[in-house]
């Protein structure tokens, strides 16, 4: 076998011995699952980038909360450890976290030297939920059914990419799987709402102080998750003639966009709509505006996208490619200052009516702002209708069945995504931010980009209603 006897390489797995300290302590009993162990859902990813995750189980340091500790440092609390693979996955997700989950057997493995054979079994159980088929090669404990006969996997670096609470739907799918006293421990680690803060493994990513622009900030688990492919057409609506029109900008902003971006005009056959990703506006999330020329138009055409809007870059590009037949098109960006006065604009002019029972027709964008200042004050997030969603659930709209009954006079959605390069760089970035109004959770995730060849992270929904007392 190639390999078989060859450890994988994990971030800070240095001494074997120690590293198990917590798993089987120093008398070679399993230590218990005591009142003040807690649960988190570890992602761990390979350089391949290849991710797994798993449950662990132990007597948390509230110091590791942050920043990802190594991979050995999260053995070093851990009591115990159950790999976790989500009931909706796709095949190259499956594939993908098998790949991991072998290298994760192998990095165990080095471990186990020395430790009673009948406790590996035990620890084995608990993890892959299988029994170890074992065999001794040169003395060394190899997981045959782990490790396959030509593993170029062998060798690969493991770290860790965060940790985090676990979600519901998690804790419903683990319960059955582990043993009776580690319930208490998951029971209280379950994430309500967006109370959970994780550990980060990103570049910083902007904190909107402002009530309806806090969109997607600090505290986000950056964890490589699925790596979704193109939707299939089924499941995407084109934008339509009407919406587009609606996006559009006359003017002098436009034309203010189209001198600002001049110099970077392209051929509209450059921009591949679903894989812009990162390079959109350096990843912010602050939306902007698509700046184009035509040869039916003698100005340029401009068309929001993002913020303030419901639509993002890949929806109203792709509108525009298909209904305008642009020749040349460049981005124009918001930055943080412009998007807060648009999103207070848009505010004033959807909600003036009916929250505050006001004209704003004849107002000019200093008037709207401060009237949407207004509004936001009377707004409040309403947690029980603002939720998240981790891997493979966000391809499939989540929000839908649980928030239906949810009345959003605001709703905010983003999504936070990893970009790996050929040389296996990564960066975390922000989707484009979206707007809309008088909506609820499932129909604002709806426009959210599904056709991306990026990995989602994580993607938050924040819907605001109007306080009654204001």
């Amino acid at each position: 076998m190639k390999g078989v006897t060859k450890a994988v390489e994990c971030t800070g797995l240095r001494d074997g011995g120690w590293v198990l300290a917590v798993l089987v302590d120093p008398s070679g009993d399993r230590p218990p699952v005591s009142d003040d162990c807690v649960a988190r859902m570890v992602s761990i990813g390979s350089e391949g980038g290849q991710v797994l995750e798993m449950l662990v189980v132990g007597s948390f340091d509230e110091s590791s909360r942050k920043y990802p500790p190594t991979l050995d440092g999260v053995l070093d609390w851990c009591r115990r450890v159950r790999i976790y693979h989500p009931k909706v996955q796709s095949p190259k997700d499956a594939e993908d976290s098998k790949c991991v989950e072998r290298l994760f057997a192998e990095a165990l493995k080095k471990y186990f030297q020395g430790v009673d054979l009948s406790t590996v079994e035990e620890i084995w159980q608990e993890a892959f939920g299988k029994k170890l088929q074992r065999e001794r090669v040169n003395n060394e404990l190899v997981d045959t059914e782990n490790v396959g006969e030509d593993s170029g996997e062998v060798g690969e670096r493991l770290e860790v990419l965060s940790a985090r609470l676990l979600t519901r739907a998690e804790r419903d799918q683990l319960a059955p799987q582990v043993a009776d006293d580690w319930i208490p421990a998951i029971d209280k680690s379950v994430q309500e709402s967006d109370e959970g803060r994780h550990w980060l493994r990103h570049r910083g990513v902007p904190n909107w102080v402002e009530v309806l622009s806090t969109v997607v900030g600090g505290g986000l688990v950056a964890a490589w998750l699925w790596r979704q492919e193109q939707a299939s057409a089924s499941s995407y609506e084109p934008l339509s003639e009407s919406s587009l029109t609606s996006l559009q900008i006359v003017g002098d902003v436009c034309k203010r966009a189209f001198n600002t971006t001049a110099q970077q005009m392209q051929p509209v056959s450059n921009f591949l709509w679903a894989r812009l990703g990162v390079d959109v506006c350096n990843g912010d999330g602050y939306g902007g505006r698509l700046v184009c020329t035509t040869t039916h138009h003698a100005e340029p055409v401009c068309h929001s996208f993002g913020l303030p809007t419901k639509f993002e870059l890949t929806t109203v590009g792709e509108a525009v490619e298909r209904l305008l037949a642009p020749a040349m098109c460049a981005i124009d960006c918001n930055n943080r200052q412009e998007s807060t006065s648009l999103i207070q604009q848009k505010t004033a002019t959807e909600l003036a009516a009916t929250i505050l029972n006001k004209d704003v027709s004849n107002l000019g964008p200093e008037g709207l702002q401060a009237v949407g200042k207004e509004i936001h004050a009377r707004l409040n997030q309403q947690l029980g209708c603002s939720p998240v969603c981790f891997y493979d659930t966000c391809k499939y709209n989540p929000f839908e069945p649980n928030t239906s009954h949810c009345d959003c006079k605001a709703a905010l959605f983003q999504c936070v995504m990893m970009h790996a390069t050929d040389n296996k760089k990564r960066r975390f970035f922000n989707a484009d931010a979206l707007l809309d109004f008088n909506t609820n959770p499932g129909k604002m995730a709806e426009h959210s980009t599904a056709r991306t060849s990026d990995n989602i992270v994580r993607c938050e929904l924040k819907c605001f209603s109007e306080n009654p007392t204001s």
